[in-house]
Parts: structure tokens; sequence; C-alpha cells
């Protein structure tokens, strides 16, 4: 009755760290100017339990979620956070937070009673891996990161300031990366394998590049010119709380205990039968939890390396696993989007305490009556959910597997189809490892799978012989278009599943139909974008602009919008020239940011476009994932709307255009006011 319980929760209670003010519903807490909700909260990442053990933190690709252990209840959402969180450690008095991602630019540390960022510190992006510390007294923040050539930076930060202190950099250590808890030492793995103790004293005085392991590196670079990534298959890594021990465990299906002070092997844990990517201790050291792809959670005597218990629940990959202060309670985060809490001394699941933290959200639609919005997930879900509320109405997989590649839903959002490789497997362990790896069974067959999702009957299955790079479907929803790299585009029916117009001398992995589904425009692979006749197969025009990235039709059927790296160039459909009244050349530079995805607004007046940018800040430059809003008669920008954190893959309106959907890799999607943005921003009707 308390996982039911737990599932139906609607309204959430007041929170100790908001103000009443913010006693809603957990889609709407702490929404970005114009959005209306929040659907989906981020893929689990890493966790910590916080003052007593009855609140936990959650750190997710948006930033970091507060749950009430005991209720469930949502108490703050510490967000956004660019690029996502792969860490989070407290301070000594456990009232400051810091979060950190491997594909961040930033350290960002909260106030965890007022729930306020209180400084930001300038970090290292995409590394393979970081472990932070706290000094003893509270008062500096020093954290190692590796990149995936072994080259590390050590850095100290004055907290109050967010100045750095001390900056080494030095090569010798790969991720994972993990500190013992009293602050003292760092661990990393080495290219060969080897785990490596790192004393934070030697660090800043001495740096830790020795005169042997530097010829061993020199080797291993001779040896490896190409540079390819350690394949020591060490995926998560982790001290003891008394840090006399060291566990690790990967891609070997064993746990590996070592002692920190003799430097030995102390135990091998045998049981596993997938990759093993997440780990913990509890605070008496007497229990140690591993986690793997397989969707099991072992419990061992970490004394004697004696199997206590299984726990089986998750339907996915384990991302990691926690103790609770007491050591009584366990909390594991999955890929399956859940929190569940287990009994330790009995193995038996206490609780779900959280759900719906979905992972890179590829597709967006809207029902007819304009209701419900559907989402298609990289791991195969396909969710609906209420527009008004934010709520979730229901839930399925498509697929019994764990890797969808590409996908589409209809216009209308009764259709799904996607290509999904029988045998895959995703693993997302700490500090940063993102792995996609097919097992044995891959042929060279791959399916195409078309579904109803009014009845969730699958329908119909296309046999090709090369995977497809993007699957799409025409806006009247009659036919689906693929591309792959080696045998071109193809259309097919989806009432028959038959083949009826074939490109294969196009490369593009671009496509976009105009809404009357006459024309097809593709690019991407070369510098120019071509259209084309979609019945027949014809080519109108070749547009010679640079690769796109990125291709969008006006709804009246008149602009086509090509976005290349830095710059969006306008098309008349009618004439087969750059229309004259809008914008100066013709052409939308953006200069600080990159264009990801466009749209246009219902009226065909705004372009819309999905962003990744540096604006500056207190005279730094912050990255930021936003939406924003060009007014194409008067070419001028009309606002920057942030809010993901990470990049905007899909700009989609409602059929009535009162809403529009944007999603992004953070595994989430933000519904927005279009008419509250409208008015905003003086756009005329």
């Amino acid at each position: 009755m308390a996982i039911k319980r737990m599932f139906c929760i609607v309204f959430l209670s007041v929170s100790m760290l908001l103000p009443p003010i913010y006693a809603q519903q957990e889609s709407q807490i702490n929404l970005p100017n114009g959005a209306i909700a929040r659907i989906g909260k981020g893929k689990i990442t890493t966790m910590q339990f916080l003052a007593d053990g009855t609140q936990l933190a959650v750190g997710t690709d948006i930033g970091v979620w507060i749950y009430d252990v005991n209720t469930g209840d949502v108490k703050n959402i510490l967000t956004p956070h660019p690029g996502g969180v792969d860490n989070i450690v407290l301070s000594p008095d456990r009232r400051i937070l810091a979060s950190s991602g491997c594909s961040s630019p930033v350290i960002l540390l909260w106030d965890l009673e007022t729930g306020k960022n209180i400084q930001t510190l300038r970090s290292h992006p995409n590394i393979d891996g970081v472990a932070l510390t706290f000094s003893k007294d509270g008062k500096n923040l020093i954290g190692l990161h590796a990149n995936w050539l072994e080259e590390n930076t050590l850095i100290r930060w004055e907290i109050a300031t967010g100045r750095r202190l001390l900056q080494k950099e030095s090569t010798g250590v790969g991720g994972p990366l993990a500190c013992a808890r009293d602050n003292s030492t760092f661990a990393g793995v080495t290219r060969d394998g080897k785990i490596t103790l790192l004393p934070l004293k030697s660090l800043e005085q001495e740096g830790f590049l020795t005169r042997k392991t530097k010829s061993v590196l020199q080797f291993l670079k001779q040896a490896n010119k190409e540079k390819r990534r350690a394949s020591h298959g060490i995926m998560t890594l982790t001290f003891s709380a008394d840090g006399k021990t060291v566990a690790t465990g990967g891609g070997k299906r064993i746990v590996r205990l070592w002692d920190t002070a003799t430097h030995t092997e102390r135990a091998t844990l045998k049981g596993h039968n997938g990759w093993i990517t997440a780990i913990a201790f509890t605070e008496d050291n007497s229990t140690l939890a591993s986690g793997d792809i397989d969707k099991t959670i072992h419990l061992w005597d970490a004394h004697t390396g004696q199997l206590r218990t299984t726990l089986k629940a998750h339907t996915h990959t384990i991302n990691t696993l926690v103790f609770a202060p007491d050591g009584k309670t366990l909390a594991s985060g999955s890929l399956d989007g859940t929190i569940r809490l287990w009994n330790v001394n009995t193995g038996k699941e206490l609780s779900i305490i959280a759900t719906e933290h979905i992972m890179d959200t590829r597709a967006v639609a809207f029902s007819p009556d304009n209701k419900l919005c559907v989402t298609a997930t990289f791991n195969g879900k396909i969710q609906t959910w209420d527009i008004n509320t934010g709520d979730k109405l229901n839930s399925f997989t498509v697929a019994p597997i764990a890797l969808t590649q590409a996908m589409a839903l209809s216009s209308d959002a009764s259709l799904f189809v996607n290509m999904s490789p029988t045998h895959a497997a995703i693993v997302s362990a700490r500090n940063g490892y993102h792995v996609e790896r097919r097992t044995a069974g891959w042929g060279n067959v791959n399916i195409i799978r078309l579904w109803n999702l009014n009845t969730r009957v699958e329908i119909d299955t296309l046999q090709v012989k090369f995977r497809p790079d993007t699957l799409t479907f025409t806006p009247n929803n009659r036919l689906i278009a693929t591309t792959t790299a080696f045998s071109g585009i193809r259309l097919w029916e989806v009432s028959t599943g038959r083949e009826t117009v074939s490109f294969p001398k196009v490369r593009d992995r671009m496509l976009a139909f105009s809404p009357d589904s006459m024309l097809l425009a593709t690019g991407g692979n070369f510098n120019e974008t071509l259209v084309w006749n979609a019945n027949t197969g014809q080519k109108l025009a070749t547009l010679a602009i640079g690769s796109a990235q990125s291709l969008a039709f006006s709804p009246d059927n008149t602009i086509l919008a090509i976005g290349t790296h830095t710059e969006i160039h306008l098309w008349n459909l009618n004439t087969g020239r750059k229309p004259s009244t809008i914008l100066t050349e013709h052409l939308i530079q953006l200069k600080w940011a990159k264009v990801n995805t466009l749209t246009f607004s219902p009226d065909s007046k705004t372009l819309l476009v999905g962003i990744t940018g540096n604006r500056l800040v207190m005279n730094r430059n912050d990255t930021i994932y936003a939406v924003e809003l060009w007014h194409l008669e008067k070419a001028e920008r009309l606002a920057t709307y942030p809010g993901h954190s990470d990049e905007i893959e899909t700009l989609r309106f409602s059929h009535d255009g009162k809403t529009l959907a944007s999603s992004s890799k953070d595994g989430t999607v933000l519904l927005w006011d279009w008419d509250k943005i409208s008015s905003m921003n003086k756009i005329p009707e």
C-alpha cells in the first residue's frame, strides 16, 4: 500500500526549505519565467542523505532534487545546473551543498536552508572524472579533475569569494575518482587499471607525477598514438567511511576491496551478472551495497565478503546507492526513473519515494484536443501527461530493451516509430561515465517498429539493412522518412509499409517536411541544403549555405529556415530567392550562441531557436540552454528564455497554438504559455 500511495501523490506539503507560496505541485516548482509546467525530472546520477537522514538530495541532469524521505514530497529543486550534476558533497556543518557535473563548466554552492545559489565556481567542463571535498574548516572547496588522457587538475577555491587559491596541473590518473571522508586522500585509476592513492597534502605541495609514473605514461602515449580511452573497465570507485578500504567495480562483474594501508587486494566479491555501476558503504563500515546493469543490488558483509541478501525490484540499470546515516535504510536510484528505499536488515522494499526521473526526451507531440502531451525518451518510455497539471497519466515501454536510437512521434501523438537494437545496454555510472554498448547478438538486420499509441499495439515492422540515423513522420502522418549514411533517404507508407520514394545518393541526416507534406528539405552532411518534391522525388532547389544543424518550414509554407552553427538562413519558397522583407542580408547571426533546433510561431511571424550559448554575467561567461525569440519582420531579437540544463532537441506547438513544448537532453520538457510570452514581448496577432 505504501508504494501505491507514493505513486498517487499529487499535492505536496509545504516545505521547510520553501516559503508557503511555493506549496504547489512538483511540476511547477522553481519554473523559469514564462513556463507553466515541467515534465520529467532528469536522470538520477548521485544521491546523498541530508541532516539526520530525513531528507535525500538527488543529483540529476537538471540539478538537485531534495526529497522528504518519509513522504516522498519534493522539498526543493536546486536548478538549473548547466550540463547536469554528477557529484554532490556537503560542507562539514551540512549547511552548504556543492554540485558539479562532468559536462558542466561550473560548480554551484547552495544554501540548504534557503535553496539559493550562493556561489558559482569556475570548473573544468567535459572531463571523465571529478572528486570534490570541503576543507575541514568548511572555508575551502577542493576538486581533483581528470580527463580521458589522464591529465589532472587540482583546484582549491575560497568559498566566500569564489577565487582560486591554488591550481596545479599534472598527469597520472583518470576516472573514476573518489575522496576519503576525512578529506585527506583522493583515489583514481591509472590507464592500466591500478588504483592510486593521492594524499591531498602531497598533491598541493609537490604534485603527484613521480619519475616512475612519468616513464610509464610516456611509454603508454607512444603505444597509444590514437590516445584511446583507458580500457581497465572500472566504472565505480568509493572509500569506506573510515578510509581503510577502497571498493571498485565495473565490467568484470566483480567487486574488489583494497586495503589502503597495505595497498593490497583484501577481498573479491563475486555474484553479479552484469557490469557493476554503483557501490556504497554504511557509516560503520560493516555493510557494502553494489548495484549493476542487471537491475540487481547485492548487500555484502564488508568484513567477511559474504553475500547477505539480494534486492530486486528495479527494471533498469542501478545508477547510485547510498545508506542512511544509521545504516538501517538503503536508497537506490535507477535508470528506470525511480528511487527506492530498502530495509537493510530484512532486505524488504520499504517504499518508492520518487518516479519520473526520465532521461533525454527525444520527441514531443500534443493530442488533437490539446489537453495531453506525449513524450518519448531515450530509453524507450512513452509517457502521457496532463498539460494543465503536469501529472503523468500513463506510461509504457515500447520494447524490453535498454537503448532506443532513432525515434519519432506523429503530429497527433497517435503513432510512434523507433529503431531499436535487440541487444543493448546503457551504463550511467558515477563520475560522468555514460557508456552505450551493444552486447553479443547484434546482427546486420535492423528493425524499425511502428506503434499505435492509442491501443499500445505494435502495428508494423520494417526490416532495413542499415541502421537509420533519423526517423520522422510527414505532418499528415501518411509517410515515415528514414535516413542513413549508406542507403540514403527513403519514404514509407504508414498504412502499408510500402516504400514510395527513395533518394539513395542523398547522405543527409537532417530532415524536415513542409506543413502541407509536399516538400522535403534535407541537409547536414555537406555545405548545402536540398529541397525535394516529397511525392515524386524531384529536386527543386540546392541552397549552398553551410552544413545544416536544424531545418524548419513556416506554418504558411512560405519560408524555409536553415540553422547552421551560429547562423540562420531564411529562404522564400514562393520565389526560390531569399525573402527581401525578412531581415537585413536575410540572415540571423547569433554570434554568442549555437543553433540546436528551430520552429516558427503559429502565425509565421516569429522564429523560435533552441540555443546553447554563453552570456556575460558579472564579468563572467555563463553557459545557458534557452529558447530565443526573433521577430522576422522587425529583424530583432525579442527575448531569451533559459530554463533547461542541456541542449534543447525539440520545439513544438500545441494544435491551438497556445502551448509551446521544449524538450531537452536533460530529460525534461518545459511547457510554456505562448499567449503570455507573446503578450510580454508585444508580438502582434
